[in-house]
């Protein structure tokens, strides 16, 4: 199996390297505008529904809007299995309740 990067193809799914730079690097930078972006999304959701979560990454927009909008059901889709996992991880440490179905997309 061939891994292409990212940096050549923007439609490939992270390497696993690129994967946790993404999520040790990019995505804390990304969390400190997160209440920004968390705030402007959450007023536009109905208290009850669904919310699909395109390029989840790690799972933290998912799980802050979760915290914010407990009615909405949302589904985090990522083209990396390695995102994908770290999402799961941190949903499972959120608790039970939560309404979050984590996927590799196609």
């Amino acid at each position: 199996m061939s891994v292409t990067s990212v940096a050549r193809d923007f439609t490939a799914p992270y390497a696993p390297l690129e994967s946790w730079l993404y999520d040790r690097v990019i995505a804390p930078a990304v969390a400190r505008h997160g209440g920004e972006i968390v705030g402007a999304l959450s007023a536009e959701l109905p208290s009850t529904g669904r919310l699909l979560d395109v390029g989840c990454g790690g799972g933290q927009v998912a799980l802050l809007l979760s915290e914010i909008r407990p009615g909405v059901s949302i589904t985090g889709v990522d083209l990396s299995p390695e995102q994908i996992a770290r999402a799961r991880r941190r949903a499972g440490r959120a608790g039970p309740g939560k309404r979050i179905e984590l996927v590799v997309g196609a």
